[in-house]
């Protein structure tokens, strides 16, 4: 069994994930590493049953504080030359001081066809309200700087691996307590009010959610891409609340479904449009 760890209240260091110490992930950056294999992580995958990978989530993640940066110019292997955990600020392109809005670290780069893209953690108490394109971004580690042709806050990606219900080989992530155990105790995914949405799949199945809570999403709790309808996801112990459309729904723009997952006490409510939406088909729901 492959297992991994991450502590969503620790600020995002390039780690392993491999134990729950020293190694864990950390922050929602560390998160997103988890999903996507960057750095010192190793992607989630499909692995032979029983030995499926697992990530045990704990804390509270601010997803408020990920962002996407389209820079002006390539950001390693040439141009910027930047790289995993150096330390970022706003410039002072549209006026101001160099880091008087916000401070983050670089938790992902050498993504996008033109290598010119990177995710941000911002420092706790930024959030993405206070990045501002116009100002550009200062890398203090490499001292050198680049303009922001656009940025974005999406939220949890899950683009990369799946897993597959249906032969038994699924991908699990998992809510647990401040000791690491699963006693029903949710991690928890905040919006704040900026993420497009909570978490968003971009055709990937076979995963399983347990014990986590999704909130505040400017768009869906959980949500899919329009790229394919996906298959076969379980959530279990799961909450999505409070967001401005639905708690499981399509992304903004999506016509795809979510097909034959399983619910199993679930809760949805306060959201802006549905609970669950009509894009979902073939699902069972139990104790919901």
């Amino acid at each position: 069994m492959a297992t991994y760890y991450c502590d969503l209240d620790e600020d995002y260091t390039d780690q392993d994930g491999s134990d729950n110490a020293a190694n864990s992930y950390s922050g929602v950056g560390g998160l997103q590493a988890a999903i996507r294999g960057t750095g010192n992580a190793t992607a989630l995958t499909q692995t032979a049953d029983p030995n499926q990978d697992i990530l045990y989530l704990k804390g509270t993640g601010d997803l408020s504080r990920l962002v996407w940066m389209d820079i002006d110019q390539q950001v390693s292997g040439g141009g910027l030359n930047w790289a995993l955990g150096d330390e970022v600020r706003n410039d002072n392109d549209g006026g101001g001081a160099a880091g008087d809005d916000w401070t983050g670290t670089i938790c992902e780069l050498d993504y996008g066809t033109n290598n010119d893209q990177i995710l941000v953690e911002l420092d706790s108490g930024y959030d993405y309200g206070d990045v501002n394109d116009a100002d550009g971004i200062e890398n203090t580690t490499q001292a050198n700087e680049g303009n922001i042709d656009d940025s974005a806050c999406k939220g949890l990606e899950i683009d990369t691996n799946e897993g597959s219900i249906h032969t038994g080989v699924p991908i699990f992530t998992i809510g647990v307590n401040a000791s690491w155990t699963n006693d029903g105790t949710k991690a928890e995914l905040d919006g704040n009010s900026y993420a497009a949405n909570c978490v968003v799949t971009d055709d990937k199945d076979g995963f399983v959610f347990e014990n986590i809570a999704v909130h505040a999403a400017t768009g869906s709790g959980f949500a899919w891409t329009n790229t394919a309808s996906i298959n076969r996801w379980v959530f279990k112990n799961c909450d999505s609340y409070s967001n401005l459309e639905s708690g499981w729904g399509p992304a903004s723009g999506s016509t795809k479904n979510l097909l034959y997952p399983i619910f199993v006490g679930c809760r949805s409510y306060s959201n802006t449009q549905d609970g669950w939406t009509s894009k979902i088909l073939y699902g069972h729901l139990a104790f919901c």
